[in-house]
């Protein structure tokens, strides 16, 4: 017996539902999810991002530089995914209430789908970006990103014999304030690689593929914050979702704020 699935996103609008990052430019365009099923709730909208071929001379992974500038049409979140599997986990999910927290983004990868609500307007921009595996970010304010390895998630991204990577989470130099970072692990470490996270010195995470990894994790307050990462090629990595939260800040009274903003400007409109 053979059963035939029927892919119900093949009912959403095909109209310019593909993109793909210029070589030495960014693009930046609207897309508006539509559908004539009324049963169907998302529409996928798939980015390609081609490897540049300056990586290796660079010593930098060539990547997709995402950035959402507006959603319209939904108080319901955006969710940008690797690949072209709709119920992958999902790097984010993105909405009116936390735009302002991701805002733009840089994810390792050649294909990324980024599924919509149906009836959603999106405003969005792509180009290649390139990211040094020994990274430092600055950070002041409360603020959520990506950390993730070369490979993930099919584990052919990386040519090398093995693949490391670092970012280093830092306050501008500024010893009175401290931050902490609260984030997730989603993948798998293979036998042979490798993951370190360190609040200055403290360790907060020593994980090797045999480390049972919890739901969550909370650095604590710290002047900076470190990822490391080695591991070999072929792997199919994992990728860390943190959330960098000043000291003295209260992330309810943000959402609210900017909930008021939202509601006060559509009245006024």
């Amino acid at each position: 017996m053979f059963l035939k699935v029927y892919d119900d996103s093949r009912d959403c609008s095909d109209t310019d539902s593909v993109f793909s990052t210029p070589p030495y430019d960014t693009f930046q365009t609207t897309y508006s999810a539509k559908s004539q099923n009324s049963k169907l709730i998302a529409c996928p909208l798939v980015i390609l991002s081609p490897p540049s071929s300056l990586s290796p001379l660079l010593q930098v992974g060539s990547a997709l530089h995402l950035g959402i500038n507006s959603i319209q049409g939904t108080d319901k979140s955006v969710k940008v995914l690797p690949g072209t599997n709709n119920n992958a986990t999902p790097f984010y999910e993105v909405s009116n209430r936390n735009l302002n927290l991701w805002g733009s983004t840089s994810l390792f990868g050649n294909i990324f789908t980024v599924l919509l609500p149906v009836d959603t307007t999106l405003n969005f921009s792509i180009s290649t970006t390139y990211i040094s595996y020994d990274a430092s970010i600055d950070y002041y304010g409360h603020k959520m990103g990506i950390f993730m390895t070369p490979n993930y998630p099919n584990g052919d991204a990386s040519k090398q014999d093995s693949t490391s990577r670092s970012l280093k989470l830092t306050n501008y130099g500024n010893d009175d304030y401290t931050f902490k970072a609260k984030f997730e692990v989603f993948g798998s470490l293979s036998p042979s690689s490798s993951l370190f996270v360190l609040a200055d010195s403290k360790v907060v995470l020593n994980a090797t593929s045999g480390t049972k990894l919890q739901s969550s994790y909370d650095t604590g307050y710290a002047n900076t914050v470190s990822f490391v990462y080695g591991g070999p090629e072929g792997e199919k990595g994992f990728f860390i979702r943190y959330e960098v939260i000043p000291k003295g800040a209260s992330i309810l009274s943000l959402s609210v704020v900017v909930g008021l903003i939202v509601t006060l400007c559509n009245l006024i409109m």
